[in-house]
């Protein structure tokens, strides 16, 4: 997997929590030294006051490759309900 099929995968996690009704999807991958890769997924909770990262949830998805990590995030995300978006 190169760089560019990691930031397609990326953008369409991305995309794909917006397609659920999620406000303000934002889907990274972070690589480290002597760690397994990490997919972040993060949003913001309409339940919650907006206060900088008070205001969002958050899920880490990690793999020994950027394949393992992105498809953990991405079953996550097709799992979820479709939210309903606030009037």
């Amino acid at each position: 997997m190169d760089h560019t099929e990691i930031q397609k995968r990326v953008n369409d996690l991305s995309k794909a929590m917006q397609t659920k009704g999620l406000r303000e999807p934002s889907a990274t991958l972070r690589f480290e030294c002597n760690k397994q890769v990490d997919v972040y997924l993060r949003w913001k909770d309409v339940t919650k006051a907006a206060v900088s990262y008070l205001d969002s949830e958050f899920h880490i998805f990690s793999g020994d490759t950027p394949e393992e990590a992105i498809e953990k995030a991405v079953a996550f995300v097709g799992e979820l309900l479709l939210l309903m978006r606030p009037a």
